[in-house]
């Protein structure tokens, strides 16, 4: 006898440790009235308190009660860990001590082992007081046909549905593996799969893998074929006695296998795809309302005792990971790690920015119905106002490109001028090194040039809006000047690595043209100098050809291209392409401006054909015009007196 008690001593000690810890739970909701009496309730949970289970029906329960005038004392049994009959006379003694003074209104049970402990001790300890279970799995009227004052929810879950659902997803599905552990409701769930088996007539091959160890768990799911698929029946409780929580065991499964993982518990979310659910917070939340309609009044006996409700449930991430559609989806799931689409999130904004579009809207038209009456019989007023406002535009035009101009050319001659003053102040510093004096001569130099050419292109283009610009026209050799401009830049585009050829394309020999000389060179100048700026490496071609009496230059790289957007806004004052690889390349933004009006001064066009990152071509036209014979006298004793 001393033996025997020696042997339940570590078993008293645990459950002492549960009396004072793990039982003694009270939570009492908000009273609407603060003279009515709470109700008290005992919440008996088969399983521990922080498995997810027993937590999500925990949830459900609070969802309804903590808006009622109760007091819940909430108990967990531990049969995870702990179970046998001799667990149970000890968890009944604390009970009827622990609870001798207080009188319960209704009980609440969840799970098999509360549901069995309460059918054997209930009219000991709480006699008459009425029970409400869930979470019961398998349920037979049988079990309380000798009990009153009991109502509930039964488990129900749809092996085949979840079965026939999986098929679909997967059409080339050979076979599906099915995990369950030995506690009751693993072996629940395996008499369930034996049931549809059989209804399957080998259809489909189903591959049991019950109550094995971990080890053994993993071997078995690492050698299933491709074309199978896992249903995570439930596998909480190892053959060892060591128990898992549902991420554990998922994640156990989970590194064991590729294969796509279903399930018939609400455990989506933690690795699984989902499935035809049953809920746990539902089924507390229906059950805890069966509570208060007793509490009301409604007789037990006509409380119908039902099944649990059902849901289709998935994982977005999971989805995606398996290339399922949500179109072959049921429409009524649940899907959750889903990223609102815009409307979802803005939905109230989007509405409300509809309703005040569709009323201004309206206001529109009716005004436009107003305009259009008013128009029939003020037309002529209306004509002359809109002259009149066509004169403002154009005046206000005129003042915003003056503005823009002086602003423009506020920057342009600020920034080298910048430069002088700054670089000539660092060089009145003593004890500068001759290498630092050099190279701040060299950038007041480069300043100074480029002040120089911003002023003379502004000469030009005040010659140009004054019509002061003139064309002076003689005889020109044609192939000098592209001779002129190649030795002119070859130095300039070989410090850059840059290749510069040119070609002259003449049917015939090429006699001197009428033209303005300086004018030509100009713009020549201008192209190329753009064409060595923007070219990081590769080539640059000046070529000129001669057909149908039409003289066509183009100047042709391989640099940074120009968005087509910008092909002819590049032509105006100040304009330059938008690209990241010139922002530091400078430019006063006048070069294209100043060149297309001189080819049209003298009779020509000019455009640009460039794609982005691919290069550019500028191209201008000039009518040919041979020169008159004194003036080819007079260029050819120039040249002669040159040699």
């Amino acid at each position: 006898m001393t033996k025997n008690l020696q042997l339940f001593a570590p078993l008293k000690l645990c459950l002492f440790i549960i009396y004072f810890f793990s039982t003694n739970t009270v939570y009492s909701s908000p009273s609407n009235d603060p003279q009515a009496e709470n109700k008290k309730i005992l919440i008996l949970h088969s399983y521990h308190e922080g498995y997810n289970w027993t937590d999500r029906i925990m949830e459900g329960i609070n969802s309804v009660f903590k808006q009622e005038n109760v007091e819940l004392f909430v108990n967990y049994m531990d049969t995870k860990r702990c179970v046998n009959e001799d667990y149970f006379s000890l968890l009944y003694q604390i009970y009827k001590q622990k609870y001798a003074q207080v009188q319960f209104d209704a009980i609440l049970s969840t799970d098999d082992h509360a549901l069995n402990f309460l059918l054997h001790y209930k009219e000991d300890l709480f006699p008459d007081v009425p029970l409400v279970f869930c979470g019961i799995n398998d349920f037979q009227p049988e079990q309380i046909k000798n009990h009153k004052n009991i109502t509930g929810t039964f488990e129900t879950y749809d092996v085949f549905g979840t079965i026939h659902l999986i098929r679909k997803l997967h059409p080339n599905l050979s076979s599906i593996a099915v995990i369950n552990d030995a506690s009751i409701s693993g072996q629940a769930f395996l008499n369930r799969v034996n049931r549809v088996e059989q209804s399957l007539k080998d259809s489909l091959l189903i591959e049991h893998l019950s109550n094995l160890s971990r080890d053994s768990l993993q071997i078995r799911l690492s050698q299933l074929p491709k074309g199978c698929a896992v249903i995570w029946g439930i596998y909480i409780k190892t053959p060892s006695g060591k128990v898992l929580t549902h991420k554990e065991s998922i994640n156990l499964v989970k590194q064991s296998t590729k294969l796509p993982v279903y399930c018939i518990w609400d455990v989506v979310g933690s690795g699984v795809i989902g499935g035809k659910i049953t809920s746990p917070f539902y089924q507390g939340e229906k059950a805890s309302k069966s509570v208060m309609q007793i509490l009301a009044g409604k007789d037990i006996s006509k409380m119908e005792i039902s099944g649990s409700p059902m849901i289709y449930k998935f994982d977005h991430s999971m989805l995606k990971k398996y290339d399922i559609s949500e179109d072959d989806l049921p429409s009524n799931r649940i899907i959750i790690n889903k990223d609102d689409s815009i409307y979802e999130q803005y939905k109230s904004l989007i509405w409300t920015t509809a309703i005040i579009i569709s009323v201004l809207m309206s206001i529109i038209l009716g005004l436009s119905h107003l305009l259009k009456k008013i128009s029939a019989t003020s037309k002529k007023l209306t004509l002359a106002n809109h002259e009149l406002e066509i004169a403002k535009d154009k005046a206000e035009e005129s003042d915003r490109l003056k503005t823009s101009f002086l602003a423009n050319l506020s920057h342009e001659i600020r920034t080298p001028m910048n430069g002088i003053v700054g670089f000539t102040e660092l060089l009145e510093f003593k004890n500068i090194s001759a290498e630092k004096q050099r190279k701040y001569i060299n950038m007041i130099k480069l300043s100074s040039q480029r002040m120089l050419e911003l002023i003379n292109n502004l000469v030009d283009i005040s010659r140009i809006e004054t019509n002061q610009i003139e064309i002076i026209k003689s005889g020109t050799n044609l192939s000098e000047v592209m001779q002129n401009m190649y030795h002119f830049f070859l130095p300039i585009a070989q410090k850059k690595n840059l290749n510069l050829r040119y070609s002259i394309d003449f049917s015939q020999e090429f006699p001197l043209i009428n033209t303005d000389q300086t004018k030509l060179e100009q713009v020549i100048s201008n192209l190329l100098i753009n064409a060595i700026k923007f070219t990081q490496y590769g080539e640059i071609e000046l070529a000129c050809k001669m057909a149908n009496n039409l003289l066509t230059f183009s100047v042709s790289d391989t640099g940074v291209g120009i968005d087509e957007s910008m092909h002819q806004i590049i032509f105006k004052r100040f304009r330059h392409a938008e690209n990241k690889s010139t922002k530091t390349e400078e430019g006063s933004g006048l070069g294209l401006a100043i060149s297309k009006s001189i080819v049209e001064l003298m009779g020509g066009e000019i455009r640009v054909e460039s794609e982005l990152n691919r290069g550019s071509k500028f191209i201008f036209t000039l009518p040919f015009e041979e020169a008159l014979e004194n003036e080819n006298q007079e260029q050819n004793s120039k040249l002669t007196s040159s040699k």
